[in-house]
């Protein structure tokens, strides 16, 4: 008998698309979508599959009943940041292999000691079943085979974007500016920071990881495309991306010269779908200290 390949995506707007689509190219036969909003997400099932083939695979769930997803399913969580706790600690989904929108956990009414607490524990007991859209990690790797560094002294990422609230911006951006770094450099609780800045529409964190210097800058501006810009040492990568039939194709400029990227989005779907036990229990021991970095950063 052939296993079926399902999946449940909730919150299937926004980000949530390209979830649905991973999906998709994966050749899954049915995808589940859980929105708040079941008719919109009925009105709007074409625009989400692209194809009108693809229409009978995918099935809007009416409720919030979650216990046909108890095992075996892949579930991604792209509803907005402060309802992730509440889907991770539900018990059905815990079991699964879930992929969560940034960051693992926000919850706007708790104190941030306490939400680290929340991580951790969350993330433990998923014995790294859970992995965040960090999938810019990727560039790191991709960047790395280029330049071949022997010792990394500088880090700088610089990430601008149009965001709708500014309070959200390290929010919604340093989990991705975290999975870079650590692309390069392995975090450890060896952290020095040495100025903070946090003023409208414009947060920089500058601190030391052991010797490694890192500065990032994040930025929200009336602008039509996101820029991200990582200089390592002294060589500086600029993304550019464009949307070619629902595909994204990122590239990196340095200086004159163009490097073609895969698809991060790609690269992370292949890692949370095909990761064997012993990948994940790696991927959670660094999991554990980007959440760390991640809170620690936050607090100030």
């Amino acid at each position: 008998m052939i296993k079926i390949k399902k999946s449940l995506v909730i919150g299937p707007f926004g980000f949530g698309k390209n979830h649905i689509r991973q999906y998709l190219k994966n050749n899954f036969q049915k995808i589940f979508l859980l929105s708040k909003n079941p008719s919109n997400c009925l009105n709007k099932k074409k625009s989400l599959t692209v194809s009108k083939k693809n229409e009978s695979k995918i099935i809007c769930l009416k409720n919030k009943s979650l216990k046909d997803f108890s095992k075996n399913s892949f579930i991604s969580i792209c509803s907005p940041n402060e309802t992730h706790h509440l889907y991770l600690k539900n018990k059905y989904i815990l079991k699964n292999k879930i992929l969560c929108e940034k960051p693992l956990i926000w919850n706007k009414n708790d104190d941030l000691e306490r939400q680290l607490l929340i991580s951790t524990d969350l993330l433990t007991k998923s014995k790294g079943n859970v992995i965040f859209n960090d999938f810019s990690k990727y560039y790191s790797s991709q960047i790395k085979k280029i330049e071949k560094f022997s010792k990394i002294k500088n880090i700088l990422i610089d990430y601008t974007v149009k965001s709708s609230t500014e309070k959200n911006l390290s929010v919604d951006l340093l989990i991705h500016l975290i999975a870079i770094t650590q692309g390069f450099i392995e975090i450890s609780d060896n952290l020095k920071i040495i100025k903070i800045i946090k003023i409208k529409n414009f947060h920089c964190y500058d601190f030391y990881i052991g010797k490694t210097k890192i500065k990032y800058r994040l930025s929200n501006k009336n602008i039509k495309q996101s820029i991200l810009k990582i200089k390592v040492n002294k060589s500086l990568y600029t993304r550019k991306h464009v949307n070619i039939k629902n595909e994204l194709n990122v590239f990196f400029q340095k200086k004159s010269k163009k490097f073609d990227f895969k698809n991060p989005l790609d690269l992370g779907f292949n890692f949370f779908l095909n990761s064997s036990t012993n990948q994940r229990k790696v991927n959670l021991v660094k999991q554990l200290k980007n959440v760390k970095l991640f809170f620690k950063l936050l607090s100030f």
